[in-house]
């Protein structure tokens, strides 16, 4: 059975603003995705009725992911995450949020525990530099590195000090009791055995899809975004080309002076007594005519 032209001409049009809604979708959400550095993606809350059963499955997880225990008391636990900071006293069974000073909401991305005078130290790593809770719960202070994306934390080798990384490029390490003197350690070309020279297919396929597999974190971030940008772009032109194609095409402005009123195209020719600019939409008579017999 042979399809009728103008229906498959239909299926393909709609097939592609569909198409193009998606790819506007992936778009901007690519952009957004692209900058761990926006807390507001991490902080913004959805309504729970957007969410599908598969993310409600993960919903407990996106709270806490770092936890570290009292060794004074095994019932009471910190836990954090890109959403914040909590505090249970009975095993988990309730929390209540930390509060940072002056109302600031910092991402919170690892914890590390060190002895510092027979006082057990909690140090905070989050995307606006280190803090520290002096005691269990206590009150949290700025430590160091303001503004920094501290993505990892570890107690260090000698006592009172800490070994992490900015923003997954610099390793630095610090004394927590001279938090001033910062001690930063560049590899540039590091030399590690016992890796293997190759990476496995999947994992070179996953950094290229993500725009990692062949430049640096910084322009591949940049090239990320332009894609986002040029797929945003191309799905807007797309629905605009086919949107103003349609009405140009079913609709014009009446000439009439004083008339407001929307008249469907003529297909036939004008009458041969009738100025062309009378007829014609007012988009092909931009120009006006030429005199007769010039």
């Amino acid at each position: 059975m042979r399809m009728n032209r103008r229906k498959l001409v239909i299926f393909h049009r709609w097939l592609g603003l569909i198409a193009g809604a998606w790819l506007l979708a992936l778009g901007v959400t690519g952009i957004f995705l692209d900058h761990d550095e926006w807390r507001w993606l991490r902080q913004t809350e959805v309504q729970e009725n957007w969410l599908s059963p598969s993310m409600m499955r993960y919903l407990p997880a996106t709270v806490m992911r770092y936890v570290v225990a009292d060794p004074a008391d095994e019932n009471s636990w910190i836990g954090g995450s890109e959403r914040g900071l909590w505090i249970t006293r009975n095993r988990g069974a309730t929390w209540e949020a930390l509060r940072f000073p002056n109302e600031q909401h910092p991402q919170v991305l690892r914890f590390a525990k060190i002895d510092v005078n027979n006082q057990r130290l909690v140090v905070i790593a989050t995307d606006d530099g280190l803090w520290m809770m002096p005691e269990f719960g206590g009150p949290i202070s700025r430590l160091a590195l303001d503004g920094h994306f501290i993505n990892m934390i570890s107690p260090g080798a000698t006592p009172h000090s800490i070994i992490g990384v900015d923003d997954f490029s610099t390793v630095f390490t610090l004394d927590v009791t001279q938090p001033e003197n910062i001690q930063h350690l560049y590899f540039d070309q590091p030399k590690i055995s016992g890796l293997p020279e190759t990476v496995t297919l999947y994992r070179f396929l996953f950094d290229l899809h993500f725009g990692y597999g062949l430049m640096s974190r910084k322009w591949s971030t940049w090239i990320n975004d332009f894609g986002g940008v040029a797929l945003s772009v191309l799905a807007v032109t797309g629905f605009l080309a086919w949107y103003l194609k349609r009405w140009w095409r079913r609709v014009r402005v009446s000439t009439r002076p004083g008339s407001l009123a929307v008249k469907p195209f003529r297909t036939e020719s004008p009458p041969p007594d009738r100025p062309i600019a009378d007829w014609y939409p007012r988009r092909q008579a931009a120009f006006p005519p030429m005199p007769r017999g010039a």
